[in-house]
């Protein structure tokens, strides 16, 4: 070897240790008894001004592909991230640098992935929505996200294009952080999804005019048993761990109530928010929704092994499989069948868990204007002379153009705020359905939610800490009254996340900033080579409303 390599070797190993150095800095606090302890930070750290400086970069190669899965025993196409469904886990450290590739392998369409709830803080041009955020990748093509995680907690990732992320393009994130409640392991994610035999695709002519379409099953971290096919989720426990769980509906149509056989859940964070420990026996999962629980592993009924619960939600989903969406948790080497019943039935609603139990550790509130007038969102539903429905908002459906990523100009939809203001939002409907109503780029406060048409005179509200998170129900027949402050300069979807209803058009942007953005929306040429692909003559047109 040339001596003039050597000081660049040293040079190159001293940079690899010191990042092995920091990289293990941050994690040794998962070692410590006290979890809301996370190296010089902790739970009561305000995530929302102040992460840690980890230097840690975390890389991850994704690729989306057509294939073949048996999911629940019944063989059919998916669309699927590095060959399974979920996709590989992303997980990271609190304030680590996460990079994924991203390489299309889809014969006929394009795609990207939007990473759902992180706040993206001035990072809009990688929040993955096909034409409001970027141009999908073409087949063939390939694009490089990069986000750091100021945030903390569970959350996944996925296709935002059309049905795409029903097909199975979906994955879980997790990113490691502090605690408001101790717990001895972190057993990861749990991810619950409806699942449909045949692919949506098929079905969305049909969805377009009779509405949603009935889910055959549902799968808990992508497998479940359908007839005589197919296997169980099982997890194992050793008796006296308290054990985090990290619960995610990733679902298209369902809202799930969730729950483990005679143990309770204690409840310790909501979407991305950390909130004081509150114990459950059932938790009400929306579409998007996470939670982050602890469970204390007794064998309370000394049983060997306990039934795990996703029941959807008759009164708002389209679910065959109803009575048999379950995993199982077992103690020790136990195989056993669990015979073990549910708690209580607390009965069948399509309503968020109450927000007054999600009390975030990190206090913060809103100013309370003394003459409120929230901007209103009014969902309504209609159909088209060819008898087509359409959600819409304002009286308008969402529709954007893949091959000119959101501009004022060209989008059905559009808000602008101004940076730094205060939003005050009210969502109504006057139909008896609920929908699960997701913010990008932001965490909201669910200021009060209610039946009927909104009284500013008679609404409960909450203006002192209240409840924050990413996803919240709008109940049926009812309103939703959500704040935020417009800190976060970008192009931010708002939507409701039953699949179904924002590809019929339910759906705004808000254009937070406008031209204070300084964003480069098409920095690795994604759009130029979308447009030669189109330009090529496409398989598939867009016929829905884009997202």
């Amino acid at each position: 070897m040339h001596l003039a390599f050597l000081p660049g070797i040293f040079a190159f190993l001293s940079l690899l240790f010191a990042a092995s150095t920091r990289a293990g800095a941050v994690p040794r606090a998962h070692i410590t008894p006290d979890r809301s302890k996370w190296g010089d930070y902790d739970i009561h750290t305000d995530y929302e001004h102040t992460w840690p400086d980890t230097g840690v970069v975390r890389e991850y190669w994704l690729t989306i592909e057509n294939t073949t899965l048996a999911a629940d025993g019944i063989l059919r196409p998916v669309l699927a991230f590095n060959g399974t469904m979920p996709g590989p886990t992303i997980s990271a450290d609190w304030g680590d640098t996460v990079i994924v590739h991203l390489k299309n392998n889809l014969a006929h369409n394009g795609t990207g992935i939007h990473f759902h709830g992180l706040r993206q803080l001035y990072n809009n041009a990688f929040d993955g929505v096909p034409g409001v955020t970027e141009c999908p990748l073409a087949p063939g093509d390939t694009k490089t996200y990069t986000w750091r995680a100021t945030q903390y907690g569970t959350s996944w990732y996925h296709s935002h294009l059309s049905l795409q992320y029903s097909e199975g393009a979906s994955g879980a994130i997790v990113v490691r952080g502090p605690s408001s409640s101790d717990w001895d392991e972190d057993l990861g994610p749990l991810v619950i999804s409806d699942w449909y035999h045949v692919p949506l695709f098929t079905q969305y002519a049909q969805a377009k005019r009779s509405g949603p379409s009935t889910a055959d099953n549902a799968l808990i971290n992508g497998t479940n048993v359908f007839g005589a096919g197919g296997k169980r989720c099982e997890t194992p426990l050793q008796k006296g761990k308290r054990y985090l769980l990290r619960l995610v509906n990733a679902a298209t149509d369902n809202h799930f109530k969730v729950s483990l056989d005679h143990h309770k859940f204690t409840v310790v964070a909501a979407d991305f928010v950390p909130i004081v420990p509150v114990e459950v026996d059932w938790l009400d999962m929306a579409i998007g929704q996470r939670y982050d629980v602890v469970i204390t592993a007794s064998d309370p009924e000394d049983a060997a092994a306990y039934w795990f619960r996703a029941v959807a939600q008759e009164d708002c989903s389209f679910q065959r499989n109803i009575a048999d969406v379950r995993g199982i948790f077992h103690y020790a080497s136990s195989s056993a069948v669990p015979t073990t019943t549910a708690h209580p039935d607390p009965g069948d609603r399509c309503l968020d868990t109450p927000s007054s139990l999600l009390v975030p550790v990190v206090s913060r509130s809103p100013p309370r204007p003394a003459d409120l007038v929230p901007k209103p969102l009014a969902v309504a539903l209609t159909r088209s002379s060819t008898n087509l429905i359409s959600w819409t908002v304002n009286t308008t459906p969402l529709h954007v153009s893949w091959s000119e990523p959101y501009t004022p100009a060209n989008a059905s939809s559009t808000y602008p705020l101004t940076l730094g203001e205060w939003q005050y939002v009210i969502v109504t409907t006057p139909l008896n359905i609920s929908h699960p109503i997701h913010l990008h780029g932001h965490d909201f406060m669910v200021i009060g939610t209610g039946d009927g048409e909104y009284n500013p005179d008679t609404a409960v509200l909450t203006w002192e800490n209240p409840a924050r998170r990413d996803v919240a129900t709008m109940p049926a027949l009812g309103w939703m009254l959500i704040a935020w402050q417009a800190d976060n300069a970008g192009r931010w979807l708002l939507h409701c996340h039953i699949a179904f209803h924002v590809s019929m058009g339910f759906g705004v942007v808000f254009d937070e900033g406008e031209d204070e953005k300084g964003l480069d929306m098409d920095g690795q040429g994604t759009c130029r080579r979308w447009r030669q692909w189109v330009g090529n003559g496409t398989v598939y047109e867009q016929e829905d409303s884009g997202v």
